[in-house]
């Protein structure tokens, strides 16, 4: 037998010398995808940007980056009521906590005012409704504020109008900050400058606490 020749050869092994060079003619063409990223994946390239303490993710983006971060429902309410009090123009008020159905307040940040924390929480929302039952204010916005320790760590509203009976429609605003032991809350008021202050006014301020 002729071994010469390539189609007489059906057994055995070619030493890879006894090969010819390969061209790229020898190779057929590759169907498959072999550019872009593949389908999944099984860690992301960078970690995601997540939400905020105290809020949830409703979805996620491509890159796992969070989505619509939003407060958690569940948690603790406080709620800091006065009513039937009289408001002068131009005045910060401490809605006062030992009498809080006999319309009294504090001008002063005593202890009357405060209501202290036992433990490390988050504060995520609050919400302000007013109601004016006698003598209704002339034009002029009024402030609500949450405050931590003696300063503002909450604007819930700089709009609110005790020019209409109401009860008013409540403004709500998303907060998030933490508290810690022994860290003390303050409702508080800032009336603007009225030429008729009003009388008889009904407030509340309700916080979500985690």
């Amino acid at each position: 037998t002729d071994t010469t020749n390539a189609s007489n050869i059906t057994s055995g092994t070619l030493p890879h010398a006894q090969l010819p060079a390969l061209v790229s003619g020898d190779i057929p063409n590759n169907a498959a995808n072999t550019t872009g990223n593949a389908a999944t994946a099984t860690a992301l390239a960078s970690a995601p940007a997540l939400c905020s303490s105290g809020q949830a993710p409703r979805g996620v983006d491509t890159g796992g980056n969070a989505l619509n971060c939003t407060p958690y429902a569940a948690g603790a309410q406080m709620t800091f009521l006065n009513a039937g009090a009289n408001y002068a123009a131009s005045t910060t008020y401490y809605i006062d906590l030992l009498s809080p159905t006999q319309g009294n307040f504090t001008t002063s940040t005593d202890l009357r005012s405060r209501i202290y924390m036992d433990a490390a929480h988050t504060v995520t929302s609050a919400t302000f409704v007013d109601q004016v039952r006698g003598t209704l204010a002339s034009a002029g916005s009024v402030a609500a504020y949450i405050y931590k320790n003696g300063a503002a760590a909450c604007t819930i509203t700089t709009a609110a109008s005790f020019s209409s009976a109401g009860p008013s429609t409540p403004a709500r605003a998303t907060c998030s900050f933490s508290v810690s032991a022994g860290d003390y809350l303050q409702a508080v008021i800032v009336t603007p400058a009225w030429t008729t202050a009003p009388t008889t006014v009904d407030v509340e301020f309700a916080l979500t606490i985690l």
